[in-house]
């Protein structure tokens, strides 16, 4: 395992994370962007003659949060980025391909709703399972826990936004 100051090799953390900065940079960036998606994506809700606030505070309120949190990972990255010794190059480290792939899980997931191919209660019991077990490694021992979890959850949030919030969901 490479570590600072071994011949301007790059810093690796002890589980053999990359430290160089470029992933915070890239996700901070990525998250950014889909903030701004979200945003313009409310600009058509109606207001409602109910609340002051509306329908579309909510979702506003998520992504300037959202947005400021990523813009805190993407300057955290930024000043890794510039403490990096020797213009070592970052690697593609397993957290990273962990990331993207539970982004590609959530974006399907999206789409199987969105595009009506599966209701909310068995898509996100579906969902939160994969999610579960990729974050996990795929353990077996896991997979009892990972489907209490997906069940209780995907049926749970069925029930609040369904029953307390009111929302119809797919």
């Amino acid at each position: 395992m490479a570590t600072a100051g071994s011949g301007g090799s790059q810093e690796v953390a002890e589980n053999g994370a990359n430290n160089s900065g470029t992933g915070d940079v890239v996700l901070g960036i990525f998250v950014m962007l889909l903030c701004v998606a979200f945003l313009l994506g409310t600009i058509g809700l109606p207001d409602s003659p109910y609340e002051p606030l509306g329908p579309a505070s909510f979702p506003r309120g998520i992504a300037v949060i959202l947005a400021i949190l990523a813009a805190l990972v993407l300057l955290r990255g930024a000043r890794r980025r510039g403490t990096r010794a020797g213009g070592a190059r970052p690697t593609w480290s397993k957290g990273a391909t962990l990331a993207v792939a539970t982004y590609g899980l959530t974006i399907l997931f999206g789409l199987a709703l969105s595009s009506g191919w599966i209701g909310y209660r068995i898509g996100s019991i579906v969902f939160l399972l994969a999610a579960t077990m990729l974050l996990a490694g795929a353990r077996r021992g896991m997979l009892p826990i990972a489907l209490a979890l997906a069940v209780v959850l995907g049926l749970g949030t069925h029930f609040v936004f369904t029953s307390i919030f009111v929302v119809d969901l797919p």
